[in-house]
């Protein structure tokens, strides 16, 4: 499998930060509020694939998301609302 980060080490671990910050932040505010993200220098313009994921917005997507799931999971059983 070839790296996707290779050349690209600042956008590891600024990808690294991003979803350990994101995530811990998502459990802790989602509960309560909802979220409004704005990456202002995310874009896919050095990404290896073709879906994404190796960028800053999908990134967040899936943390919010993946987030949402287990928090709704956890809280209530109805209905299914974007909570960022």
């Amino acid at each position: 499998m070839t790296d996707l980060y290779f050349g690209r080490e600042q956008t590891k671990a600024k990808h690294f930060i991003l979803k350990r910050y994101l995530q811990a932040l998502a459990f802790k505010i989602l509960r309560f509020y909802d979220i409004t993200y704005v990456d202002g220098f995310s874009g896919p313009w050095e990404t290896r694939t073709e879906d994404f994921v190796d960028s800053s917005f999908m990134i967040a997507i899936s943390v919010l998301n993946d987030a949402q799931q287990k928090i709704q999971a956890q809280t209530w059983s109805g209905g299914s609302r974007k909570a960022w």
